[in-house]
């Protein structure tokens, strides 16, 4: 699996690099995952942080778009809130 994890405003942080391959690894024994994009940035509004996670399988995309306190708090939201996004990968359309 390519895992492509992105924080605009820092370098990756090692604990929420950790995080997300914890949450990838569960969800792989679940479903086949090809790519897996993260993004995580502040928000400018309260809550603080931002973060979207866009998986790519075989099947349907999946895609979570959160917000929460903490980093971890919104990455946990994001997975736990995946939705099948057929139109994202670029193939599809």
């Amino acid at each position: 699996m390519l895992l492509m994890i992105n924080q605009p405003d820092q370098e990756p942080d090692p604990a929420v690099m950790a995080h997300v391959r914890t949450k990838l690894a569960r969800l792989e024994t679940l479903l086949s995952i090809r790519s897996a994009h993260v993004t995580l940035c502040p928000h400018s509004q309260p809550p603080g942080f931002r973060a979207t996670v866009q998986l790519e399988g075989p099947g349907p995309n999946l895609r979570g778009d959160e917000v929460d306190f903490t980093e971890t708090a919104a990455l946990d939201r994001a997975f736990a809130n995946l939705k099948d996004v057929p139109a994202w990968h670029p193939a599809s359309q």
